[in-house]
């Protein structure tokens, strides 16, 4: 015995029986892809925060929205923490270090920052300027991921080279 539904109830089963029919099927790459944490000591422009957000979605952490949340619970795809902060480096120890192998951790700090902590294992890679714009944002995160080449400092190597000289005719 079949019962008269009006359209609209007939459509929803229709939609209802569509859904367990078609299984959601995630794109690998974006099952596998890392998610960003940059810990910051000193402030991002407002340009590179810009083009942070032209790449995917920007959480700067905020303690009192996120503090007991976990990482993964919400949506984004590059988190700032400011590590100037006790609550940021908190929600840090706590929530992104457990985790860590699931996300590329980048310090962003200040140039003279960078030898002292360029031998640190807690990141992934210390920048002290974000790479150039790019025009996909894949390329753009592995530029993050690589350890920049320093430009050869000519000045350096003359005055070594001087030095040198100098202490063989002494």
């Amino acid at each position: 015995m079949s019962i008269n539904l009006p359209p609209v109830i007939e459509m929803v089963r229709e939609l209802k029986e569509e859904l367990n029919r078609d299984v959601l099927v995630l794109n690998p790459k974006e099952k596998d892809k890392k998610r960003f944490v940059i810990c910051i000591s000193r402030d991002i422009s407002e340009a590179d925060c810009n083009m942070l957000k032209e790449y995917g979605k920007v959480v700067i952490f905020n303690n009192v929205l996120y503090n007991n949340l976990d990482p993964l619970s919400y949506n984004w795809d590059y988190l700032v923490l400011d590590h100037r902060q006790k609550a940021d480096r908190y929600y840090h120890l706590k929530h992104i270090k457990p985790i860590e192998s699931q996300l590329n951790v980048i310090l962003f700090c200040h140039g003279i920052e960078i030898q002292d902590l360029k031998n640190d294992n807690h990141y992934d890679n210390v920048i002290s300027k974000f790479p150039e714009r790019q025009a996909r944002a894949d390329d753009f995160n592995s530029l993050l991921l690589i350890e920049r080449l320093p430009s050869p400092k000519w000045w350096w190597s003359l005055a070594k080279c001087l030095f040198k000289n100098y202490a063989n005719v002494s």
